[in-house]
């Protein structure tokens, strides 16, 4: 099983390397196998948040659960 690497968040150390070094976006998506895995991963980086929720729907990774409560 392969070991998932963990994200690397802007702030501290990291910042300040970039403010000295510069930066560059990452936009290779390699933690997802499948091609719609990735797009979904895209779309959620982009903020696009109800097309990366519907490509997991659409791939049966997420189930809507509507429960009604009665008073």
């Amino acid at each position: 099983m392969k070991k998932q690497l963990a994200s690397i968040e802007r702030g501290g150390m990291f910042e300040m390397l970039s403010n000295i070094f510069g930066s560059h976006v990452l936009v290779n998506i390699r933690r997802q196998s499948e091609n719609w895995s990735r797009e979904a991963a895209m779309k959620f980086a982009e903020s696009n948040i109800l097309s990366g929720i519907t490509l997991l729907r659409q791939n049966n990774c997420v189930s809507l659960i509507i429960r009604c409560r009665t008073q």
